[in-house]
């Protein structure tokens, strides 16, 4: 039988109040390699490497508030002052650094709308795995625009995120992207996590 796991994120559970101990989370697993990746700029931070950097640095990006309302829910909360060093229009997506394997992997999209983790074949590779290490499969993938692509095979690898380890499925094909790896719903669901830029 499954032990449900319990969680005290963004609850105050603080010792002397409830006389509960609040758990601490694992320290993030050492990695072996770093991927990053290199690529194009963009419309609206620029076009070099070093004009991204700026703008981010001049964004000053903050974190959201979560509280915990009436039924003990979280409640995700924004207020303007959250908008105000944002430039508007939005339309950045929401690009993440994160430990997967022994590897701490650059530039992953997290997309709602994926119904799978894909891994691109050179990432992969990069990352010291071999063509053993995965399952062959011939699962084919239909993108929004009808195009379809045939994944390599898949294979499970451990993910680290602000103190949830996880087993993910990723499913490698053989493209180039401008991303590493796209985590997508199944990581998000399982995650349990409410992405946002």
């Amino acid at each position: 039988m499954a032990s449900k796991k319990t969680s005290y994120v963004g609850k105050d559970v603080s010792p002397r109040r409830n006389n509960v101990t609040p758990l601490r989370q694992p320290p993030p697993p050492p990695h072996h390699k770093v991927i990053n990746f290199i690529s194009g700029g963009s419309d609206i931070c620029g076009s070099t490497y070093s004009q991204a950097k700026r703008a981010s640095r001049e964004t000053d990006i903050r974190f959201t508030q979560v509280g915990v309302g009436n039924n003990n829910l979280p409640s995700l909360i924004f207020d303007e002052s959250e908008k105000k060093n944002i430039r508007e229009p939005q339309q950045d997506g929401l690009v993440i650094s994160l430990p997967v394997g022994n590897c701490l992997i650059k530039r992953i999209l997290v997309d709602n709308e994926s119904a799978a983790n894909i891994m691109m074949l050179s990432t992969f590779t990069q990352m010291g795995l071999a063509e053993s290490d995965m399952i062959k499969k011939s699962t084919t993938l239909v993108g929004l625009n009808g195009e379809t692509k045939h994944i390599l095979g898949e294979i499970t690898l451990p993910t680290y995120a602000q103190g949830v380890n996880l087993l993910e499925k990723f499913c490698i094909i053989d493209v180039d992207l401008t991303y590493n790896i796209i985590m997508g719903r199944p990581w998000i669901h399982n995650l349990k996590a409410l992405p946002s830029t």
